[in-house]
């Protein structure tokens, strides 16, 4: 083996080929460039590694794994070796940095390997356009650097310390063209504390604090993020434009976090929201103070704000096409509730495809499984209150209380299904008395009424006839036990048989059409034609026994008075 103390002492002997040559440094011995080479016969070489000798023939760098700059003559002292990199990054599979270099314009080509003490002191452009192999320290100082950039599809990888004050403190990117646009933005926002990880995860990101973007697409084109999540394809992710391009608009996200393939994608604003779940959130504009938890929950839906959505499909086009406002405190939760709802101001639906026939539905409270309208004929209701499994209504200013029942009246309470419920318990009814003894009336259909004295409520007024009034003296009282609902069965009673007193007088009887089962068209009670017999109006009796006695004073005062 020949020794020789430099590269050009090497280059000025005259070698025959097959010679092993090993030199002390590539300018000056101990600069950190010697190497091995081997003569060869007369061919192209490129100078940096491969040198041309005076006889004609050549001597070949001698390589295994990555080639250190030094053996292809830089120098520390260089101003400017980008000329260098260009040249021999074709040439070897990988160049090593081992020392500090001082660059102007800087394209890293190809695989660069930094170890020791390499780092690239950038005072121009930086181009990062092939993979990086260094540990998390400082590579690149950029903070005299004009411009940054990142090509596409060439790193995968940029660890928190590589690059100095012109790309924020701990930033942790990971992934094909992952956050390439947040290399210059120190100096123009704030670009801290950030992961980016996936396949061009936060790729036009520009603004960024205390962020993450973790998975292909995830934040792609979120340009400004701050203290906020996106996790799973494309979540956060601009729409794409036009679709098949690759190129995705804007958006932006302040307090957010969207877990799940698509979770907020395709919008352009998002703030103090969270949307959990494959497709959660997905084509919303914006939001504001939102929370979207299920697969596909709010998938199509318009301007969001101040509500809360939660189960799989719910809410799937809300606020399709309308304003942020037609969605103010709307709550809704469950499999599928409002999935064709577009407005829900302060409504609040909760259980399985609650609201499923809804479209405008403003005011409401829902609570219950298929709760809301019956129908999509009755799609628009506002004002509502609907309470237990299929509990449902076709009119606005209704509350409907019960299984399986459907009110069908506008401005009715609707309380029980009355072929299935025989008995009505209210607390504190009993305890709660009054002097006024005020009279309420049941009618079969389970109606409410007051039961009223004054004039203004009679027509045909005419004077009670005395014979009419002693025919209450042919009622026949009995005595009797109650069939059902007594406090002690064994007890006995007083009254009258209203069928005995209806065929002497009806007007003292509640006649009703007895339930026969329930309407299917309607959903209403279905009645029997005729009339029957149902209860003695006790209290219409004092009527006629006041008139008795006043007719038997008038007699007794004629005896007297003989």
């Amino acid at each position: 083996m020949k020794n020789f103390e430099t590269v050009e002492a090497m280059k000025l002997a005259t070698l025959n080929a097959g010679q092993t040559i090993h030199t002390k440094g590539f300018n000056s011995p101990g600069d950190g460039g010697g190497a091995t080479y081997l003569t060869a016969d007369p061919q192209a070489v490129d100078g940096y590694g491969d040198h041309l000798l005076t006889n004609g023939n050549v001597a070949l760098l001698q390589v295994s794994g990555a080639v250190d700059l030094l053996k292809l003559g830089a120098s520390v002292t260089d101003s400017d070796i980008a000329t260098l990199l260009l040249s021999v990054y074709g040439t070897y599979e990988k160049i090593r940095v081992s020392k500090k270099f001082n660059v102007t314009d800087l394209i890293v080509g190809g695989i660069t390997e930094f170890s020791g003490d390499g780092e690239f002191v950038v005072t121009g452009s930086l181009t990062i356009a092939a993979a990086i192999e260094a540990d998390n320290v400082q590579i690149f100082n950029t903070s005299a650097a004009t411009s940054f950039s990142i090509s596409e599809e060439t790193l995968n990888e940029i660890k928190p310390l590589w690059i100095s004050d012109g790309y924020g403190k701990s930033q942790t990117v990971y992934g094909a063209d992952a956050g390439r646009s947040l290399l210059g933005q120190k100096d123009v926002h704030g670009t801290d504390y950030n992961i980016l990880y996936g396949w061009r995860a936060g790729e036009l990101t520009v603004d960024a604090i205390e962020s993450a973007f973790v998975g292909t697409y995830a934040g792609a084109s979120c340009t400004a993020a701050t203290l906020s999540s996106g996790v799973g394809f494309g979540a956060l992710r601009g729409k794409e434009d036009p679709v098949g391009s690759g190129n995705f608009n804007n958006t932006a996200a302040v307090q957010v976090t969207a877990l799940g393939a698509a979770a907020l994608q395709d919008g352009t604003s998002h703030t103090n929201c969270v949307a959990v779940g494959s497709g959660a959130g997905k084509e919303i504009p914006t939001t504001n103070a939102v929370v979207v938890i299920g697969t596909n929950a709010c998938r199509l839906a318009g301007e969001l704000e101040r509500c809360v959505v939660i189960g799989g499909g719910t809410g799937y086009n809300l606020n399709n096409g309308g304003v942020a406002a037609d969605t103010l405190y709307a709550v809704m939760i469950g499999d599928n509730v409002g999935s064709g709802i577009t407005t829900a101001y302060r409504s609040t639906l909760v259980g399985a495809r609650a609201g499923l026939y809804a479209r405008q539905c403003d005011n409401n409270t829902w609570l219950g499984e298929l709760t809301g309208p019956d129908s999509a004929t009755h799609e628009d209701i506002d004002s509502s209150i609907c309470l237990g499994k299929a509990a449902r209504t076709r009119f606005d200013d209704t509350i409907t209380v019960g299984v399986d029942l459907t009110n069908t009246v506008a401005g009715r309470t609707l309380i029980g299904n009355t072929a299935n419920q025989t008995r009505c318990d209210i607390a504190g009814i009993y305890v709660s008395t009054n002097a006024a003894a005020a009279n309420v009336y049941i009618d079969s259909s389970s109606r409410l009424y007051r039961s009223t004295s004054s004039v203004k409520y009679k027509t045909d007024v005419q004077p009670m006839l005395l014979d009419w009034a002693y025919k209450v003296l042919d009622f026949k009282p009995i005595t009797y036990k109650p069939t059902e609902n007594a406090e002690n069965p064994d007890w006995t009673y007083y009254g009258y048989g209203a069928e005995q007193v209806a065929e002497i007088d009806p007007r003292y009887v509640q006649m009703a059409r007895e339930p026969v089962g329930i309407d299917e068209e309607t959903g209403e009670p279905a009645l029997a034609d005729e009339h029957t017999p149902n209860g003695v109006m006790y209290d219409r009796i004092v009527t006629a026994q006041g008139m008795i006695i006043k007719d038997l004073l008038s007699r007794i005062e004629a005896l007297e008075n003989k």
